[in-house]
């Protein structure tokens, strides 16, 4: 309102003559007329303080959306913070596993670098070793045809003769392959072409005496085809089985 018209109601306002509920008694239209300027004054009045509030408040409402504004900025900034530390710690994470896997890995090549490293010194002490297996076994193929003769007929013929006809046998037979051409060993022993040392040993675990005459018999009867005649390695003569 006008601020001269509230000067000049305001003593008409504060008179008790001026009171509603007095007039009506004079007046219907005058008590109408009362409650209405009375309701502006106090209308005016209250209005005067409510709307500097209601400036601040509108000023706070415009500094709270400011300040939720520059709130919703820095709090996607920290969302995408939040984002790049979670894949850098993902990133370390990966980063971590690969570093124990690679110290498992250099660990184990270590111990595989020492073990080959002994491999190679032990096969290098057999490298001599080696050199005479092959050297001998190129001897035994060259006389591999005289020797398997020698076997046969030592099979087929000497099981039922004592050791010391069996080794002049022997003798007569290696100058017959020599004389021949046939090449064939010198010393020959049938334990040393057919035998086969697990079987030898599973013999000799069995009960079979370890000596060449025993062994000899044992190879005879595994290696022929019909029942052999074997001479008993304790001097009783053998008969068929």
């Amino acid at each position: 309102m006008d601020p001269d018209i509230v000067v000049m109601i305001k003593p008409f306002v504060a008179m008790p003559e001026f009171e509603p509920e007095v007039i009506k008694k004079a007046s219907k239209a005058a008590y109408g007329l009362c409650c209405w300027v009375r309701a502006m004054e106090a209308y005016d009045r209250v209005a005067k303080v409510v709307a500097p509030k209601k400036a601040k408040l509108a000023e706070a409402e415009a500094d709270f959306t400011e300040l939720m504004i520059g709130l919703t900025e820095k709090r996607a900034k920290l969302k995408e913070v939040e984002d790049k530390l979670a894949a850098l710690n993902a990133k370390l994470s990966e980063m971590m596993a690969k570093k124990v896997q690679l110290e498992f890995d250099v660990d184990l090549c270590g111990k595989k670098l020492v073990r080959a490293e002994k491999l190679i010194g032990g096969l290098g002490g057999e490298k001599e070793r080696w050199k005479q297996v092959a050297l001998n076994l190129g001897k035994d193929y060259i006389n591999l045809t005289g020797d398997v003769l020698l076997c046969s007929g030592y099979i087929a013929y000497l099981g039922a003769f004592t050791l010391p006809f069996r080794e002049e046998v022997l003798t007569e037979w290696v100058a017959l392959c020599e004389g021949k051409g046939i090449p064939c060993t010198n010393a020959f022993k049938l334990i040393t072409v057919l035998g086969e040392p697990v079987q030898i040993r599973g013999w000799t675990i069995d009960g079979l005496p370890n000596d060449s005459f025993s062994i000899d018999n044992a190879i005879v009867m595994s290696k022929a085809r019909r029942w052999p005649l074997i001479i008993d390695p304790q001097g009783q003569v053998g008969n068929d089985g």
